[in-house]
């Protein structure tokens, strides 16, 4: 039992570090991200596509957006509050709103159980896998970035 124990601390000590890896990954996006304020497009998109490797997934442009424009647009991605449409499309523009993505992490998770000498016992079949990505989300004004948002998944 002490075995099972020992493996079952030691096991998720070392899924809890693995995890703790990725997870401040956006931190550093959003750190590149805020010198970035009211620079080019191609400035930030650069940076965005070219060093840190994300995909575009959505991309819209619009003159003068409305609720109505960005909430029908946004909505199979993570939408805009009204608040944040309020804040960023009320001054007049061209607008271009981004999405990107990118894989941070794939890993398979295998299940099993644990024998009595507290080895673990893999089981037949195929383990599920485990993928987490970070996504930002930018909004150019008149071809300046107005607006930013990252998350991970």
């Amino acid at each position: 039992m002490k075995f099972k124990i020992l493996g079952l601390l030691f096991v998720s000590a070392f899924l809890i570090s693995c995890g703790s890896i990725t997870h401040n990954e956006p931190k550093i996006y959003v750190s590149g991200m805020e010198p970035m304020m009211d620079k080019d497009t191609n400035i930030v998109l650069a940076e965005i596509e070219d060093t840190w490797k994300f995909q575009c997934n959505k991309f819209w442009t619009t003159q003068d957006p409305t609720l109505k424009n960005v909430s029908k647009e946004m909505k199979d991605t993570i939408a805009f509050t009204e608040q944040e449409v309020d804040r960023i499309f009320s001054p007049k523009g061209e607008y271009k709103v981004m999405v990107f993505s990118k894989l941070l992490s794939s890993e398979k998770i295998a299940s099993g159980t644990i024998s009595s000498s507290g080895l673990s016992l893999p089981q037949a079949g195929e383990g599920a896998t485990d993928k987490s990505h970070a996504f930002i989300r930018v909004v150019f004004r008149d071809d300046k970035l107005v607006h930013f948002h990252v998350w991970r998944d």
